[in-house]
């Protein structure tokens, strides 16, 4: 007996319906990433760091700029405050109008949070959290520099050869000049980077996974 066309429409329709009723599984979530240290464990990184308002056309070069902290230890850690620094301090700090600057820290903590891994290069890049910092020249001038909600972050990798912390870019800003800088000297808002090579000692190595 010779079938219907209609029919056959219907049960291909009912077929159609069928299958799009049918959940489509979600892929598998991919585990997160974790991160090996060796040794971990209290460290200091210390180098010099430079200070500039690309605006303004200055800079401040802090030539022994130190960071005191611990990183975390062994295999299977999370990204997270892989880094954590307790105290940083900048000395030796001369601006290139060659007055000389005092400049500190106002955070009670920074934390590296660690993000990607290149293998090749032995390098993990993230960001390092909690920048606020107080600067005083010697004609009085004075001015704070944090981020643009409230504590600053630089762009941070770590190295492995040559156990080197670098810090450059990320969200930092001038958030408050006092009556005694000149006039074009600088301003609020004005965007600053911090960039910096900071040797690590004792040496880590930081790999992922």
């Amino acid at each position: 007996m010779k079938r219907s066309p209609f029919r056959a429409r219907r049960c291909a329709l009912a077929t159609a319906i069928a299958l799009a009723a049918v959940p489509v599984t979600a892929a598998a979530a991919q585990p997160a990433a974790t991160w090996t240290v060796t040794p971990g464990g209290a460290l200091t990184a210390a180098g010099p760091a430079r200070i500039e308002n690309a605006a303004r056309g200055w800079t401040i070069t802090c030539a022994d700029t130190r960071l005191t902290g611990t990183a975390k230890s062994g295999a299977g850690n999370t990204g997270e405050q892989i880094l954590a620094v307790d105290t940083a301090s900048f000395g030796g700090c001369t601006g290139s109008d060659g007055l000389a600057y005092t400049v500190t820290s106002e955070s009670a903590l920074m934390e590296m949070g660690a993000t990607g891994y290149d293998a090749a290069a032995g390098r993990t890049s993230g960001g390092l959290f909690g920048f606020q910092v107080n600067i005083v020249r010697t004609d009085r001038c004075q001015f704070d520099v944090a981020g643009s909600g409230d504590l600053g972050t630089a762009d941070a990798t770590f190295t492995n050869a040559g156990s080197v912390l670098g810090l450059g870019g990320g969200d930092m800003g001038v958030t408050f000049v006092n009556f005694a800088c000149a006039a074009g000297f600088v301003a609020g808002g004005d965007a600053v980077v911090l960039s910096a090579e900071l040797h690590a000692t004792p040496e880590q190595t930081i790999t992922s996974p």
